[in-house]
């Protein structure tokens, strides 16, 4: 209910500009009056819509086309709107409201009625079109049959005068001959009158045109005069041409002539022969030509002689689709209105007949369901029409006053109006100061109390932009105040800077009128103007942290040296694992034949002594730096070694391990004292070419051997252990070689 009534006051708004008088402030636009024009306004809407529509129609059939009836439709409807708005908003107070009920009822009736007739024609549009179709094809074949008769007369008088040639002879063959050449000499004769006079009559104008008394009206030979000299010309041609063919036809005719003395009846029968071909072959172009290209070549125009007594019915039917000259289908407007008169008296025709044969009496209110429809669509406009005319006449009181006061000050009489606000109760001086506003004033002084409560109400959301951004974000972290600043800047420029803009725009348009600003209202924002607010996008830090700010420059400083430590006890842990996994391949190297189990007691306790000392607290210092830098928000590095796997460190690997690190369970290699004895250095004299590797020239040496695997390799990533293990395994098989050569 509550988004319902938000709806009809916003439309009640819109419609009160767009078809009454706006009125804004403690007026009478309360929540009656805007309900009520919204109603106006709908119906006003629906009422253009149909009228649109069906003047569309109705000059799409007279017109043809689509754009320009769309157009003159909606003109046309929005004119029968705009004569229902003129007695919506008229001011009917003190006058006799049956009058007026009467007269302006008359008047929307008789544009309901005019209204009603494309309506109809549009619902009933398929019907009228099968039979204006029949009728059209009836019309057609009235022009083919006529032009079929033409053909046929003239053929066959041709045809009977050849089969006279057969019975009289070639003497008067030749004199008939003769006679036709004379006869085609004489109309030829006048064809090429016809032509000569054309001639005449253009030359006639280019002297005229080049005299400066043509359409034109320039002196000398101008682009109209060469146009004309150029139909002259192919006039010439034309005549030139028809010159030839009398010519050829003459000299055909007197060959005919000259052999008619000898000529036989297979010749005159085959001339009859090729008449008739020539007859069928018209014929049939006859029957396959348009009606349009029928109607210029085989006949006149329906009201010439050439037409017997017995055919009137079939000029009469054809004179509907002659239109200046041309063929035309009868499918305009006033050809489907005759359609729908027609269908009306078939249908009053059949119920009589129908009635009349069932012995049934008719009675008056019997109507036939053509006519039916008809009526039904007529009381259904004029019902539309009174619909509007009753919305006025049971309009509430606060609305009549509406429209009776906002008249009033259109007209100039704004101090009657004052008075009569007075008299009804309206006792504020504001209200009767906005009663006796211009519209143009009231429009404005409206717009700018929007423009302020638009501008209170973004100012509340741009507060309420400013707490969501102090509070804490997904890093647990409030954002710095740079960032606070930055984001507050973006949102007043983008939103509350237009707002201000808009109401200064207004505020100028009303002093332009005279009208002095008023002031800024006690109940929004305090009454205080927020154009006076300095740099709002700037909040100090106290209003920061009142609205829960938590300075993050600290936690940040501390999570970033957090960042750095990790990287540092990484190191160090990569360094101590490694280390003891240096000590492993040592103690294997110089104990080659020591059991598995021997190397487990021997050095895991002092590997595990090691890890609780040395590896255990930079785990748990690591563990403490990793949760300080992600609970900022910071990013840490991914680590190859696992939590577990350096848990697990201090315990000595597999059995497998072990063999790749070059352990060897058998002890036939050499004896344990033999293989931790210590030879001189290699360049010493006697050491024959052996050492034993301290411990810290081992890391070295496994370290560099490594490296050197890692780059064969391609340099992948993650894969430092292995190639550690790997450095470990050759060196140790390499001591093992050698101490057993030695």
């Amino acid at each position: 209910m509550r988004r319902l009534g938000a709806f009809t006051k916003g439309f009640g708004n819109f419609w009160s500009g767009l078809w009454a008088l706006r009125v804004h402030g403690e007026s009478l636009l309360n929540s009656r009056v805007r309900l009520e024009l919204a109603v106006f306004g709908l119906a006003l809407t629906g009422f253009v819509f149909v009228e649109s529509w069906a003047w569309s129609k109705a000059w799409g059939w007279s017109l043809g086309g689509i754009v320009f009836p769309i157009i003159l439709g909606f003109i046309f409807g929005l004119m029968a709107a705009l004569f229902d708005r003129s007695i919506q908003v008229s001011d009917t107070r003190g006058k006799s409201n049956v009058s007026v009920f009467v007269i302006r009822a008359l008047l929307l009736l008789l544009i309901a009625k005019a209204t009603a007739v494309p309506v109809i024609l549009a619902v009933q549009e398929p019907e009228i079109n099968n039979r204006l179709e029949r009728k059209a094809l009836v019309a057609q074949n009235i022009m083919r049959d006529r032009a079929l008769k033409d053909v046929d007369k003239r053929f066959e008088a041709r045809i009977a005068e050849v089969e006279k040639l057969k019975t009289t002879g070639g003497t008067a063959a030749a004199d008939k001959a003769q006679a036709d050449t004379d006869g085609y000499n004489a109309d030829r004769g006048k064809s090429r009158a016809d032509i000569v006079k054309r001639l005449d009559e253009k030359e006639k104008q280019i002297a005229q045109e080049a005299a400066g008394t043509g359409p034109s009206g320039r002196y000398g030979e101008g682009p109209a005069v060469k146009v004309m000299k150029d139909q002259a010309e192919l006039i010439r041609q034309e005549l030139v041409a028809f010159d030839a063919e009398t010519q050829k036809e003459v000299a055909r005719l007197q060959a005919e002539r000259n052999s008619s003395i000898t000529t036989t009846a297979t010749a005159l029968e085959a001339k009859i022969d090729r008449l008739r071909k020539e007859q069928q072959d018209e014929k049939k172009k006859v029957r396959e030509m348009p009606p349009e290209e029928l109607a210029k070549e085989y006949l006149v125009e329906p009201g010439e002689t050439e037409w017997s007594t017995e055919d009137d019915g079939r000029k009469r039917e054809l004179s509907k689709y002659w239109v200046h000259d041309d063929w035309k289908p009868a499918d305009g407007f006033m050809a489907r209105y005759r359609e729908l008169e027609a269908i009306e008296a078939e249908g009053w025709k059949k119920m009589r007949e129908y009635y009349k044969a069932e012995g049934i009496e008719e009675q008056w209110y019997d109507m036939p369901p053509e006519v039916f429809t008809r009526r039904m669509w007529e009381f259904a406009m004029m019902a539309l029409a009174l619909f509007l005319l009753m919305l006025k006449i049971l309009s509430s009181e606060e609305t009549r006053n509406y429209f009776h006061f906002g008249s009033q000050a259109a007209n100039g009489e704004d101090q009657k109006v004052v008075r009569m606000a007075e008299v009804m109760g309206f006792t504020d001086p504001d209200s009767r100061k906005a009663l006796g506003w211009t519209p143009k004033v009231r429009g404005l002084m409206g717009d700018l109390f929007h423009a302020r409560r638009a501008l209170v109400e973004e100012l509340a959301n741009f507060q309420a932009y400013l707490i969501m951004l102090c509070r804490s974000q997904e890093n647990n972290l409030c954002l710095t105040r740079v960032a606070i600043e930055t984001k507050l800047r973006d949102k007043w420029e983008t939103t509350i800077a237009r707002l201000i803009s808009d109401m200064t725009k207004v505020e100028d348009q009303l002093k332009l009128e005279g009208i002095p600003i008023p002031v800024w209202p006690a109940d929004l924002n305090g009454g205080r103007d927020p154009r006076g607010l300095r740099e709002p996008w700037r909040p100090s830090v106290r209003d920061l942290t009142n609205f829960g700010w938590e300075d993050p420059t600290a936690k940040l400083e501390e999570g970033r040296h957090a960042l750095a430590r990790v990287k540092d006890l990484r190191i160090e842990i990569d360094g101590l694992v490694i280390g003891m996994e240096g000590e492993l391949v040592r103690t294997i190297v110089d104990n080659p034949g020591m059991s598995e189990l021997e190397l487990r007691q021997r050095l895991e306790t002092a590997r595990h002594v090691q890890y609780q000392r040395e590896i255990a607290p930079r785990m748990r210092d690591l563990r403490d730096a990793v949760a300080t830098a992600t609970t900022v928000g910071l990013s840490v590095p991914t680590w190859e070694r696992r939590d577990d796997d350096v848990v697990r460190s201090w315990r000595l690997p597999d059995t497998t391990t072990l063999r790749e690190y070059g352990w060897s369970p058998a002890p036939a290699i050499r004896s344990r004292a033999l293989a931790t004895e210590t030879p001189p250095p290699p360049d010493d004299p006697g050491t024959n070419g052996h050492h034993t590797l301290s411990p810290d020239e081992l890391n070295a040496l496994i370290t560099a051997r490594a490296e050197q695997i890692w780059r064969n390799e391609g340099q992948p990533e993650g894969q430092a252990d292995r190639h550690w293990q790997q450095a470990a395994a050759q060196i140790s098989a390499e001591q093992a070689t050698a101490a057993s050569t030695n």
